[in-house]
């Protein structure tokens, strides 16, 4: 899971928000102005200013840090200043957020700053020095993006003052900066000072920039590599020469920053850290402290390093994931044990010396390469003194919200860890504490039978915690969720449970502005698009159940006409108004084909669109032209298909010439995380989306064999991304250290394109592949539940593959089992009569096409029907569920 989401799941309850849009009661920051001054406030940043002094475009900025106790000071000695001067600001809106910026979870390159300034160069040397002057007394964190001035925490950098953007070498659209020749490059915005070589430097800066940075004094360790970084500070392998060279995990902690909700920065947890490591001196399975000192400004503590990884990445790496992995059920689960074993005694232990730990969870595990176990990050530990309390931080899903005793926190913790063990899904305690419950019922449908003696012990010490929990599962989270009492029989049961599950989860409109509840991924984008969209939800609530979008038409209609008249709105497939447009033909094709007819600005737009992936760009609208054609009859369907085919034919040769200007070749793929952003592979996002626009075109046109060689082409180039896995015999995208098999980015969307094509016109190089593809497919369960990225994506695309290998009546049989009994059936929670499924990360409930209930729904309704389409179709064109009459015909 990307980091960030963990950001839209702070605040409590059943959907994400944006951590803007959460309640802010603290105190707000605010100034006493001259006349011809304005203040605009805005949810994060107050701008400060006079209609005669405006900042420069771009250019040398001043950012202001400070500790949330002298901020009111601060602002009023720097506005005092800038006033006097005539130079614009801006500073932030609220106590709230001025901690977030001196927190630990602050992203580092925006970390620290409370306020900016925008002088003009020739300000510079005047404002540098009244504010060195007016805060010499002021303390802040150190800003990581900047470079400081003197000694008073004022720092400076090189950046825009105003929003300019370019894209950069992933094609994401970021901030930038004009350079003298008129050119847009990325603004860089990193955790580090970073002045562009063009940037001249005024007069007043030229002594500072050639001077060597803030005097640091020797430190008596070398850094061997960095483990981690956080706005707190950085996690080191280092060695002492002094002590023999000896290894150890060093911690660094920075003043002022990585604040707590006690008001503690990070060296106040650091210091408070290794007192308790020390007074715990002794006891197996703790670190072993070496050295605690004090190097420039920063405080550092080292431990004896342990060779090892965090109990999580053991899991992954050990877990019996794949149906052909049963047979290693026995081995993983006896060294389950002893590190279950291991980790009881050093909680017992330190319960025993008189201390909780107070933040419990795989992270915090380090399994050493003999399944000996250390634990780690002790800065929250608290004494035992008989008082109930909250966490101060909590892991999401291992934590509990609710006020308990130590002992109980530590116990739920634990519980949490070694179910997470059994069967590696957690987050959905997010929703239902007591959510473990259901999955240890499903542990023994992923075992085998001469696992079961190691299962059953595991168990044993996972339901021993069950009696220690006490408050901290002593209500439940929500009234309407539960853990589930029996799981569905069957496929079918699952789709119904879950289309009722989808209904309720609409109904309940979120306090962020969206008619339903989606994902981090599209709160920040327009209501637009398949991925996201509340059309795409609505499209698919009504193949579930067609009373249930009965009264919308007036909202859709009014949608429609929206969206068509408004040049400026993204037009993907996924993100934008293509999107959209067909998703509201499957409802009524007639209305969204007059729109096609009259529109002609809104066809050229979208034939004229740029980009290079499915889910954003130009081939992902092509692909929706070509449905969307079906709303329309006669000579204006026959224009309107031509015109789709030539630009796509148009799109072949731009393809021929340079495929890697479409996506990347051969195995060069880097994890960047899971953000639609910075994703190029698969079928919305790589190659093989190509493959599917070449195909369907092929089709459209009669079988345009050159389309039929292009989709061959592109598959081909998809699969140079492709690694073989040795331990489960599949083939799946090589992206940096992982491998990915999903629908979206993977080798399930393999089974789409070819549900599309003629076995006979494949390439043979494809073809072989395809056994090896289905078995990514195969997996008992997913780390997540959705379409694109989980799944219900492998396992519609592993039908679509299953169909082209030919074994039906083994495999196809087998697919419908392993997405309602190995797949989707565990993953969701109780709503009376329905099932709920929390969208990708399991922390809150999503009913998006991408990530939640909607794209499950529509893997279940295509399962049954045997398609792997996963498209709407124009009315006019469907029968009652969705798919085309003639869609398998030839097939």
């Amino acid at each position: 899971m990307d980091g960030d989401v963990e950001r839209y799941a702070q605040r409590q309850g059943r959907f994400f928000a944006t951590p803007g849009d959460a309640a802010d009661d603290s105190k707000e920051f605010t100034v006493t102005l001259p006349a011809d001054w304005t203040l605009d406030r805005g949810a994060e940043w107050v701008m400060a200013g006079a209609a005669s002094s405006k900042g420069p475009a771009q250019g040398w900025k001043v950012h202001i840090s400070s500790t949330p106790d002298l901020a009111d000071s601060c602002l009023s000695a720097v506005s005092t200043i800038c006033v006097a001067l005539g130079i614009p600001f801006k500073f932030l809106s609220t106590e709230a957020r001025l901690r977030f910026r001196n927190g630990k979870t602050c992203p580092r390159g925006h970390a620290g700053k409370f306020l900016t300034i925008y002088p003009h160069e020739r300000d510079l040397a005047s404002l540098l020095t009244l504010l060195e002057d007016g805060l010499r007394d002021h303390r802040g964190p150190y800003v990581l993006s900047d470079r400081r001035w003197k000694t008073a925490p004022v720092f400076l950098r090189y950046g825009a003052n105003v929003p300019l953007f370019t894209t950069d070498d992933d094609g994401r659209e970021v901030p930038a900066l004009r350079r003298p020749d008129g050119e847009l490059v990325p603004d860089e915005r990193g955790p580090y000072f970073n002045s562009p070589e063009w940037a001249e430097a005024p007069e007043a800066l030229q002594d500072w920039l050639v001077a060597s940075s803030d005097d640091e004094a020797p430190a008596p360790f070398e850094v061997e590599k960095a483990v981690k970084f956080s706005n707190a500070g950085g996690t080191y392998v280092a060695s002492f020469p002094t002590l023999n060279r000896q290894r150890t995990l060093l911690k660094e902690a920075r003043p002022h920053a990585g604040l707590d909700h006690n008001d503690r920065d990070a060296i106040d947890r650091l210091v408070y850290e290794y007192e308790v490591v020390s007074a715990l001196k002794g006891l197996a399975s703790i670190p072993l402290p070496v050295w605690r000192g004090r190097v420039w400004e920063h405080e550092y503590a080292a431990y004896r390093f342990e060779e090892g990884i965090s109990l999580r990445k053991w899991v992954v790496a050990n877990y019996p994931m794949h149906r052909n992995h049963r047979d290693e059920g026995h081995a993983y689960l006896t060294a389950a044990n002893r590190i279950s074993a291991q980790l009881v005694a050093v909680i017992e232990g330190m319960h025993k010396l008189g201390w909780a730990h107070q933040d419990i969870h795989p992270d915090n595990v380090i399994v050493g390469t003999d399944e000996a176990v250390t634990l780690v990050d002790l800065e929250y530990a608290v004494p035992l003194d008989g008082r109930t309390r909250f966490q101060d931080v909590r892991a999401l899903g291992f934590g509990t919200p609710l006020a308990a005793l130590p002992e109980e926190i530590d116990a739920f913790g634990l519980r949490q860890t070694l179910s997470f063990m059994l069967l590696p899904l957690i987050s959905e305690s997010e929703l239902c504490l007591d959510f473990t419950r259901q999955t240890r019922r499903f542990a023994p449908r992923i075992f085998g039978p001469d696992a079961q003696g190691g299962m059953e012990q595991l168990l044993r010490v996972i339901e021993r915690y069950d009696d220690r929990v006490g408050a901290a599962t002593g209500k439940p989270l929500d009234e309407d969720l539960d853990a589930q009492n029996a799981f569905p029989a069957d496929l079918q049961e699952l789709r119904d449970a879950a289309s009722r599950g989808l209904g309720w989860i609409a109904a309940q409109r979120p306090a962020n502005g969206r008619r339903c509840p989606i994902h981090p991924y599209g709160l920040a984008r327009p209501n637009l698009g398949l991925a996201y969209g509340d059309a795409a939800i609505e499209w698919i609530r009504g193949i579930a159940d067609p009373r249930s979008v009965a009264g919308e038409s007036e909202y859709l209609c009014a949608h429609l006409r929206r969206i068509a008249d408004d040049p400026a709105l993204p037009v993907g497939l996924f993100n934008g108004v293509t999107g959209d447009l067909l998703a509201l033909s499957a409802a009524d094709s007639e209305a969204v084909g007059q729109v096609l007819v009259e529109a002609d600005e809104l066809v050229q737009r979208l034939l004229e669109s740029t980009g290079t992936r499915i889910y954003d760009g130009s081939p992902g609208v092509l692909l929706g032209l070509l449905r969307l054609a079906g709303c329309i009859t006669g000579a204006d369907a026959v224009r309107l298909q031509a015109k789709v085919l030539d630009t796509v034919r148009d799109l072949t040769h731009a393809y021929d010439r340079d495929p890697s200007a479409f996506a990347p070749l051969g195995k060069t793929h880097v994890n960047r995380g899971n953000s639609p952003d910075v994703l190029r592979s698969g079928l919305l996002f790589g190659h093989l989306g190509l493959a599917w626009l070449f195909a369907e075109a092929a089709a459209a046109s009669g079988n345009d064999r050159r389309l039929v060689d292009f989709a061959n082409a592109a598959m081909l180039h998809e699969l140079s991304s492709y690694e073989p896995d040795g331990k489960s015999g599949s083939l799946q995208l090589l992206e940096g250290n992982r491998l990915v098999p999903y629908l979206a980015t993977g080798s399930a969307g393999f089974g789409c394109v070819l549900d599309v094509l003629d076995r006979a016109d494949v390439a043979s190089e494809v073809s072989e592949a395809v056994p090896q593809l289905w078995e990514a497919t195969n997996a008992l369960f997913c780390v997540f539940p959705g379409l694109l990225y989980g799944h219900a994506g492998l396992a519609l695309g592993g039908a679509g593959l299953a169909r082209h290998l030919g074994t039906s009546d083994d495999i196809e049989r087998t697919l419908p089992e392993q997405i309602a009994l190995h797949g989707l059936a565990l993953r969701p929670s109780q709503q009376k009569r329905s099932l709920v499924f929390a969208g990708d990360s399991g922390l809150r409930l999503t009913a998006d096409l991408a990530s939640g209930s909607a794209g499950i729904v529509l893997a279940l309704d295509q399962l049954t029907r045997g398609s792997a389409d996963f498209l709407p179709y124009p009315s006019s064109r469907r029968n009652r569920v969705g798919e085309p009459e003639s869609a398998m015909e030839g097939r």
